[in-house]
């Protein structure tokens, strides 16, 4: 499967000498959609021969970059063209061995063909003799591991070599036959390509690819080779349209849910047993719930059977308490949501008086806070009635065993891991002391710590993401369990830490999380639907101003001051300085930077 690139170029000494005074003046590239050529029309091209410099030509795909070099292209004498093509996901080379270059004669279709083998991988050298003067296409074609790949730079002037230079001389471009030539000119005397060549804008072609001449480059451009591009590697992306949503970088810590830990202690005096028929647990063992982790066999005071009763009257005594705490938590959880549906309602009442002009915004704002302070309550009793649910299962039964009596069973309440003991089996304890502790880790809560100014700007429904030390810059998504409460903020500010805590639930069964670490929460606030927007490590920091550096062509840079907007931490807004299809250096921009303050000479000798 062949994907053809395709790009448009024409060197016009004279034409883009007329326009280089607005490059040097402008801040961009202009941006030139078609070629405008006079055909059949005397050309003045005010270049002398002897004072050859060397020129060239860049082609930009959603792939690949390619670069070629050429000199002043006469028909009749070997014409030095000297081709990079680099990958624009990580800057490196090409290796795709040798390349095959054809060039096509727009007019009558005839073409010479090279196979050139790489000097180095991305890098092709050869020496072409042209027959006859006119304007020709080169293809490039590479076998890549993805597939072949055609990279089409077309109107390559061919020059006549035996013309004179000087007011009135004549280029011999052959476009005076007509047939085969397909690039949509009109070779009428006043032909418009509907174009303006300083509306700062590269070469655009429908298809996609981007291309810029050497001969479009303003005189403060900077100078940096291919050869040192590559050792970096520097990377570049174009600036783009789209949506963007604002993300505050929030400190956060991961914590337990109200559910997730469970210290097991002794439930009387006694002798630690392990479970019937099994060994005893150990330190990061999983567990099921309702699982026997151990048991006590009670110390006998006074009798056996005075001992073995008051253990179960303990033990009944410690039930029945629990029955009743845990009623008083369901009681209290179930007033919580009657209060919360009722706030609900008002809320959407006074929300919708608002739109209709009969409301206020403070009425919004009030029963907006009274919800928040209702689902506080709501959340407050329902993590009561999970504790109590949780130490009721955790409460020990009174089994016999024949050979060793009555003894009180310990379960655990929750499936996790161990991650503490504090006894082994034989061991003397004593009631109440804390035996077994089991985590689990698969649902953690995130808590961030807003500063109370932001919390007004963060955009509702809340949403956020979060960065690990471990992985920076790489953006990890929340996944609440399900019929898990959404992200909320919490109704009331810290007083000595003037924020206002984000509370978010989310799975964890890649085990990334661990309770008690820091990461850094990009929660979302203002969103642009369509932003002019680049990666935000495309910013160097030039005495506190937000600076660029735009690939003018594949061998020249500009730098750019400019007005940033919104960020999300990976993308950036920019307000003024750049225009759409801009390309910006994203990595490796420092290196161009130390190459504009020498001067532009760090890799100003190629290496070919």
């Amino acid at each position: 499967m062949i994907s053809t690139l395709m790009g448009r170029t024409s060197v016009r000494p004279l034409f883009l000498a007329a326009l280089l005074p607005l490059f040097i003046a402008g801040c961009s590239l202009p941006k030139v959609t078609e070629h405008t050529h006079d055909h059949g029309h005397d050309h003045d091209h005010g270049h002398e021969h002897g004072e050859e410099e060397e020129s060239s030509v860049t082609l930009w795909t959603d792939q690949l970059e390619g670069h070629v070099e050429f000199g002043h292209l006469d028909a009749g004498t070997p014409q030095e063209f000297t081709l990079h093509i680099t990958r624009l996901d990580s800057g490196l080379p090409v290796d795709a061995g040798d390349a095959v270059l054809q060039w096509k004669k727009e007019s009558d279709g005839s073409t010479l063909d090279v196979r050139v083998p790489a000097v180095r991988p991305g890098n092709y050298k050869t020496t072409v003799t042209f027959p006859a003067p006119g304007h020709w296409d080169l293809t490039v074609k590479l076998s890549l591991a993805d597939g072949e790949v055609q990279l089409i730079f077309p109107d390559l002037d061919i020059h006549d070599h035996g013309h004179t230079d000087g007011p009135d001389a004549v280029h011999d471009h052959a476009h005076d036959q007509e047939e085969g030539h397909d690039h949509d000119h009109d070779h009428g005397e006043d032909h418009d390509h509907d174009h303006d060549h300083g509306d700062d804008s590269d070469h655009v072609h429908a298809d996609g690819t981007v291309y810029a001449s050497s001969e479009d480059v303003p005189g403060n451009a900077i100078f940096f080779s291919k050869e040192q591009q590559w050792v970096l590697p520097l990377v570049t992306a174009q600036a783009f349209r789209g949506g963007l949503v604002e993300r505050y970088r929030i400190p956060a810590t991961v914590q337990e849910t109200p559910h997730s830990r469970a210290a097991l202690t002794a439930p009387l005096s006694g002798r630690l047993l392990p479970p019937e028929g099994g060994s005893f647990p150990g330190i990061g063992e999983e567990v099921e719930e309702g699982q026997v982790l151990a048991g006590v066999l009670p110390t006998l005071q006074g009798g056996e059977a005075l001992a073995r009763e008051s253990n179960i009257h303990s033990l009944q005594g410690q039930r029945t308490e629990l029955a009743v705490q845990a009623a008083q938590a369901r009681g209290d959880a179930e007033r919580a949501r009657a209060l919360v549906q009722q706030h609900a309602s008002a809320l959407d009442r006074a929300e919708r008086l608002q739109v209709a002009k009969a409301g206020s915004q403070r009425e919004v704002e009030e029963q907006r806070s009274a919800l928040a302070s209702a689902q506080a309550l709501l959340r407050e009793a329902e993590q009561t009635e999970a504790q109590v649910r949780k130490a009721l299962a955790a409460l020990p039964t009174l089994e016999s065993r024949e050979e060793e009596g009555v003894a009180a069973w310990i379960r655990s309440p929750i499936t996790g891991r161990i991650t503490r003991l504090a006894a082994g089996p034989g061991t003397q304890v004593d009631g109440g002391q804390m035996l077994i502790e089991v985590v689990n880790a698969d649902e953690v809560l995130i808590e961030g710590q807003v500063p109370e100014v932001l919390a007004p700007a963060l955009l509702r429904p809340l949403h956020a993401c979060y960065e690990l030390p471990a992985f920076p810059g790489e953006l990890f998504e929340m996944e609440a369990p399900e019929g898990e409460r959404e992200p909320w903020l919490q109704p009331q500010v810290k007083e000595e830490s003037r924020t206002v805590p984000l509370i978010f639930y989310t799975r964890n069964q890649e085990e990334r999380l661990r309770i008690g670490m820091t990461l850094t929460l990009l929660a979302d606030g203002k969103k642009e639907e369509d932003a002019l927007q680049i990666p935000h490590s495309a910013l160097v920091d030039e005495n506190g101003i937000p600076t660029v550096y735009v690939m003018l062509t594949g061998e020249h840079f500009q730098k750019r001051p400019i007005r940033t907007g919104i960020s999300d931490g990976v993308m950036t807004e920019v307000l003024d300085g750049l225009q759409e299809g801009d390309r910006v250096v994203v990595r490796g921009a420092y290196a161009v930077r130390l190459a504009g303050l020498a001067g532009g000479g760090v890799g100003s000798a190629h290496v070919h």
